[in-house]
C-alpha cells in the first residue's frame, strides 16, 4: 500500500465530531478529526503542479491554523471555518509553485540581449547601458527592466536548485 493509502486508511479512523463535540473538544482533537475534510479540499486542486500529498500537507497546515484562531462563541461550525483556512493554504501553495512561462517573443528578446550584451562586453569591456540595450534591440526602457526580472528570477531559480555559477547582470 502507498503511503499516501496508508495515511488515509489511518485518518478514517477518526470520526467527524458532533456541533457539541466540536464546543468541548481541544484543537489536537479538532485537527485528527478533520483530516478527511484536509483529504478533500486537496482533491480539488487536481490540475496543479503540486503533489495531492503537498496539497494535503498544506491543508493540514490551514486546519492547524484554524483549530487554534476558532472562536466557538461565534456559532460556526468547524469544518466550515476550517475549509476557509484550508483553502487559503493549499491556493496559496499551488501558486508558488506555479511555473511561469514566458512568451516566446519574449524568449527570443531575452536571446538577442544575452547575445548584444556578450559582444558589447567582448569589444568595450563592460556591459551596456541601458539605453544602449534599448537602442539595439529596439525596445523600451521598461521592456528592457521585464528582461532583467525575468533573468534575475531565472537566476533565482537555478540557485534554488542549487546551482551557483549563475550571477545577475545589471
Amino acid at each position: 500500500m502507498s503511503l499516501l493509502g496508508t495515511y488515509i486508511r489511518d485518518i478514517d479512523r477518526y470520526p467527524l465530531l458532533t456541533r457539541e463535540e466540536e464546543k468541548t473538544a481541544t484543537p489536537d482533537e479538532l485537527v485528527k478529526h478533520n483530516l478527511r475534510l484536509v483529504v478533500s479540499v486537496a482533491k480539488h486542486y487536481g490540475s496543479s503542479t503540486l503533489s495531492l500529498e503537498d496539497r494535503i500537507a498544506e491543508g493540514n497546515c490551514g486546519l492547524i491554523i484554524a483549530s487554534r484562531k476558532l472562536k466557538p462563541e461565534l456559532g460556526y461550525k468547524f469544518s466550515t471555518y476550517a475549509t476557509w483556512w484550508i483553502r487559503q493554504c493549499v491556493s496559496r501553495a499551488v501558486h508558488e509553485n506555479r511555473t511561469v512561462r514566458l512568451p516566446e517573443p519574449f524568449i527570443n528578446l531575452l536571446g538577442q540581449y544575452h547575445e548584444m550584451r556578450d559582444r558589447f562586453l567582448s569589444k568595450h569591456g563592460r556591459l551596456p547601458k541601458s539605453w544602449e540595450v534599448c537602442r539595439h534591440l529596439n525596445c523600451t526602457t521598461k521592456t528592457y527592466k521585464e528582461l532583467l526580472k525575468a533573468e534575475r528570477r531565472t537566476i533565482t531559480s537555478f540557485q534554488d536548485m542549487g546551482i551557483q555559477d549563475s550571477k545577475p547582470y545589471d
